[in-house]
C-alpha cells in the first residue's frame, strides 16, 4: 500500500510541475497609456515581463497572444461573463476573479483574473 501511495504522490508532483497559470490584468502607465496584459506564474518580474494583449481599455477577449516568449497562441473568451482561457482554439481553463494591485517603477498593474491551466500539454 505504501508503494502505490508514494507513486501517486510522485505522479501528482510531476504533473503539477508542468502546470502553468495564466493571468489577465490591466496596466496604466504613469504617462496615461493603458493596455490589457497577460503573464504566467513563470514570470519572474511582472513589471517587466508581461505581454501586451492590446492597447487601450477595450475587451482583451478574442485576441491571440503568447506568453513566456513563445507559448500560445492563447485567447481569453467570455469577457464580462465568465472568462475562459483557450490555447490553439481549444478550451484550456476556466478563470476566477483574483484581483490585486502591483506597483511598478513606470506603471500600476491590476491583476484581474487567474486561469489555471491543467498542464503545458493542453
Amino acid at each position: 500500500m505504501k508503494k502505490s501511495s508514494f507513486a501517486a504522490v510522485v505522479f501528482v508532483l510531476a504533473t503539477s510541475a508542468n502546470a502553468t497559470a495564466v493571468y489577465l490584468g490591466s496596466r496604466i502607465g504613469y504617462d496615461g497609456s493603458e493596455s490589457n496584459i497577460g503573464w504566467t506564474n513563470n514570470t519572474t518580474s511582472i513589471c517587466m515581463q508581461f505581454v501586451e494583449i492590446d492597447k487601450g481599455n477595450a475587451s482583451p477577449c478574442n485576441i491571440n497572444f503568447y506568453v513566456d516568449d513563445h507559448d500560445g497562441p492563447y485567447q481569453f473568451r467570455g469577457c464580462g461573463s465568465g472568462v475562459q482561457l483557450y490555447k490553439d482554439g481549444v478550451f484550456s481553463s476556466g478563470c476566477t476573479s483574483e484581483k490585486r494591485g502591483i506597483s511598478c517603477r513606470d506603471s500600476d498593474i491590476t491583476q484581474k483574473n487567474l486561469c489555471d491551466k491543467i498542464s503545458d500539454d493542453v
